[in-house]
C-alpha cells in the first residue's frame, strides 16, 4: 500500500511539474509557432528553408517536452498529427516553381514523410535546372553547325572565282575559250586595234 501510494504522489508531482513548465513555455510556444507559420521559402533555397523549419520545429518540440513524459497511444496519434501538421506547411510555404511536384504528392494515397519528401522535391530541382543546360548546348551545336555550313559556302565561292577553269566560257560558233557567241570575233569581227597573242592552246 505504501508502495502504491508513492507511486501516486510521483505522478501529482510529475503532472504538476508538467503543468507548470507548459505554462512557463507558453509565449516561447507562440513566438516559435508564429515564426513556423510566417515563414515561407522566398529566395531561400530549398534546402535553407528545410534546414530554418527543421530548426523553429526542434525548437518548438523542446519547449513541449513535457509529452516525452507520455508514451500513450493518444500521445502516439498527436505526434502523428504534429508531423502531418510539419508536411502541411512545409508544403505551403514552398514557391511556386514547386507547384507541379507538389500536387502529385498531395494527391497520394500514402503521403510520404517528411524527409522523403524533401528528396523528391530537391530531385524535382535537379532536373529541372539540367533541362536549360540541354537547350543551350543544344542551341550552341546548332550554332556552331549552321558557322560551319556558312564557312563551306564561302568556300565554295572563293574557290570558283579563283579557279581559271571555273571561270572559262565556251563560244557555241567557233568551239574557242574565252569568250561566247555575242563577242565572237568570226561573227562580229575583231575589234578596233585588237591584236593578236600567240597562245599555246587553241587561238581566235
Amino acid at each position: 500500500m505504501g508502495r502504491f501510494s508513492n507511486s501516486m504522489v510521483k505522478s501529482w508531482i510529475l503532472k504538476d511539474l508538467m503543468s507548470r513548465f507548459h505554462i512557463t513555455n507558453l509565449p516561447r510556444s507562440y513566438q516559435l509557432t508564429q515564426k513556423i507559420w510566417s515563414l515561407q521559402q522566398g529566395t531561400m533555397s530549398l534546402s535553407d528553408y528545410y534546414t530554418a523549419l527543421k530548426t523553429l520545429w526542434d525548437d518548438l518540440d523542446g519547449s513541449n517536452c513535457f509529452n516525452t513524459f507520455q508514451n500513450c497511444k493518444c500521445c502516439v496519434a498527436t505526434a502523428s498529427k504534429a508531423e502531418h501538421a510539419k508536411i502541411v506547411k512545409f508544403l505551403a510555404g514552398l514557391n511556386e516553381s514547386y507547384a507541379t511536384i507538389r500536387s502529385q504528392i498531395i494527391m497520394k494515397k500514402t503521403i510520404p514523410d517528411l524527409s522523403e519528401i524533401y528528396n523528391l522535391l530537391d530531385q524535382d530541382h535537379s532536373q529541372r535546372t539540367i533541362i536549360p543546360v540541354s537547350s543551350n548546348a543544344s542551341a550552341f551545336q546548332v550554332s556552331v553547325q549552321s558557322q560551319d555550313d556558312q564557312y563551306a559556302v564561302n568556300a565554295a565561292r572563293v574557290y570558283q572565282n579563283n579557279n581559271p577553269r571555273q571561270n572559262k566560257v565556251q563560244c557555241s560558233h567557233c568551239g574557242y575559250t574565252g569568250h561566247n557567241v555575242d563577242t565572237c570575233y568570226k561573227i562580229h569581227g575583231h575589234l578596233l586595234g585588237f591584236k593578236h597573242k600567240k597562245q599555246s592552246g587553241n587561238n581566235f
